[in-house]
C-alpha cells in the first residue's frame, strides 16, 4: 500500500484551522510515508495563518529538499503525489502535485479544486520539453517513458523535470460549501467528480461517504491503490445569519 493520508482537524491547537492531505506514492511507499509524517509539521514552521500561500509553497519545497537528501543518501527512487487543503479564516487553500484530486461539493454541484498534472496536459508537456525532457507513450503518456505524472515530491532521477511546486487554488467558504473530497487516482480512474459529489451529499456521514467511494471504486474495477478522504466543511465556516 503506497497511499497515505494526514488529517489535522485542529491545526496548531486552533479548532478553526485545519490541514488535510492525501499522498499516492510510486516506486515504493517511503516518500508518501515521509510526506504524511512531515508536511503538516513543516507548515507549522511558517506563518500559515497570515501568509498561507507562502507557507504552503515553502513547506512543499522543504519537504522535497529534505526527502531528496534522504533519498540520495540511501538510493531511494520513490516519489509521491500530494493533494492537500489548508483551512484558515474560512478560506480553503488547495495545493496539488500530481494526479490525486480535490473536489468540492457545493450545494450538490461539483467544483474541481485541482487539476491533474499529467504528461499530456499541454502546459506541462511544454514545460518539460523546454527543460530538455521527453513525453513518451508507454502504456500511457509518461515523462521520459517512466513517470505518468509531471509534478511530485521526490523522483530524484527525474528531478530535472518533475517539479515540487504545487498549483494552489483558494476559495472563501460560503453557504452550500459542505464537503471537500481528497482522493487518489485509484478513485478518479473509475468515478467521475460529479458522481463522487452525489455519493458524498447523500451519505449518512463523512466516514460513510469515504467508505462508499472506496468500495465503489473497488467494485468498478480500479486496479490502483484507493484512498478517499471526505472533509465536513460546515465545521469551518461561519453559520449563516
Amino acid at each position: 500500500m503506497e497511499d497515505m493520508y494526514q488529517a489535522s482537524i485542529s491545526l496548531d491547537g486552533d479548532p478553526r484551522k485545519a490541514f488535510f492531505a492525501v499522498y499516492d506514492g510510486h516506486g515504493g511507499s517511503r516518500a508518501s510515508e515521509y510526506a504524511a509524517q512531515f508536511l503538516h509539521n513543516y507548515l507549522l514552521k511558517h506563518d500559515f495563518s497570515e501568509q498561507p500561500l507562502n507557507a504552503l509553497k515553502k513547506a512543499f519545497a522543504q519537504l522535497d529538499s529534505d526527502w531528496l537528501n534522504l533519498a540520495n543518501a540511501h538510493g531511494y527512487d520513490d516519489g509521491t503525489t500530494a493533494v492537500s487543503v489548508l483551512i484558515v479564516n474560512e478560506t480553503l487553500y488547495v495545493a496539488n502535485l500530481g494526479d490525486s484530486r480535490a473536489v468540492l461539493a457545493a450545494s450538490g454541484r461539483m467544483i474541481e479544486m485541482s487539476h491533474d498534472h499529467k504528461p499530456h496536459r499541454e502546459d506541462e508537456k511544454q514545460r518539460i520539453e523546454a527543460l530538455g525532457g521527453r513525453i513518451i507513450h508507454y502504456g500511457t503518456w509518461r515523462v521520459e517513458g517512466v513517470l505518468a505524472v509531471t509534478r511530485a515530491i521526490g523522483d530524484r532521477k527525474l528531478k530535472k523535470y518533475i517539479t515540487c511546486v504545487p498549483e494552489i487554488k483558494q476559495k472563501k467558504l460560503q453557504e452550500g460549501d459542505d464537503f471537500l473530497i481528497l482522493a487518489t487516482d485509484g478513485v478518479w480512474d473509475v468515478i467521475s467528480s460529479q458522481n463522487a459529489v452525489d455519493i458524498v451529499t447523500s451519505a449518512k456521514s463523512v466516514q460513510d461517504a469515504a467508505a462508499q467511494l472506496t468500495d465503489l471504486a473497488y467494485r468498478k474495477g480500479s486496479t490502483d491503490n484507493i484512498t478517499s478522504l471526505v472533509i465536513d466543511l460546515r465545521y469551518y465556516r461561519q453559520p449563516s445569519s
